[in-house]
């Protein structure tokens, strides 16, 4: 549903922005632009290499009309 600044939303990558799939032993940097479009607060969390999660507590409208993106997950080295 979208509702703003309600609930909670959240977005999960399992690849970088090459298109490969994360890996544990590499290293991974996310850039996220300022302005995060969450009323309460927002957190990422990387779930044992395999996978990230975006979580936006009370999103903002500018979520819901993609106005606000979060950056590529990127390798690093």
């Amino acid at each position: 549903m979208r509702l703003t600044g309600i609930g909670s939303q959240y977005l999960v990558a399992f690849k970088d922005h090459e298109g490969g799939f994360f890996a544990g032993a590499l290293a991974y940097a996310l850039t996220l632009p300022p302005d995060i479009p969450a009323a309460r607060f927002w957190s990422v969390t990387l779930c044992k290499g395999f996978f990230v999660i975006l979580r936006l507590y009370s999103p903002l409208g500018s979520f819901f009309d993609k106005t606000w993106r979060p950056g590529e997950v990127g390798r690093i080295g």
